[in-house]
């Protein structure tokens, strides 16, 4: 399987790419739920905090050889957000963390 081309029933998951960062500013507007993301400099502008979180997987696939994937619905092809495996390293070990992050407007769609 190829990670970084993957299917399920109603979406796609593909690399991220640069064309990605203007729509992924839509996740920081009215978005409630930011405090959980671990960022520490609130006074960037959302096209910034954007551009830094995809550049951020450029680096991860790099390194890793995983990352967040955009998260399209197949059937239109709309992007809506995130999601993907993560390396992490907790008390020195490493593990995996399967995480997503899909803009506001796609919540509570069973995704």
């Amino acid at each position: 399987m190829d990670y970084f081309n993957q299917e399920s029933e109603r979406l796609r998951f593909r690399k991220l790419t640069e064309e990605d960062i203007p729509s992924w500013v839509d996740f920081f507007v009215d978005n409630d739920r930011l405090h959980f993301l671990g960022i520490t400099d609130w006074s960037k502008s959302k096209e910034v905090l954007a551009k830094d979180w995809i550049m951020a997987q450029f680096s991860r696939y790099e390194e890793q050889g995983l990352g967040h994937l955009a998260v399209e619905i197949k059937e239109s092809g709309e992007f809506i957000g995130l999601g993907g495996v993560l390396l992490r390293e907790r008390e020195g070990k490493k593990e995996y963390e399967v995480a997503y992050s899909l803009k506001p407007k796609f919540w509570k769609k069973g995704y």
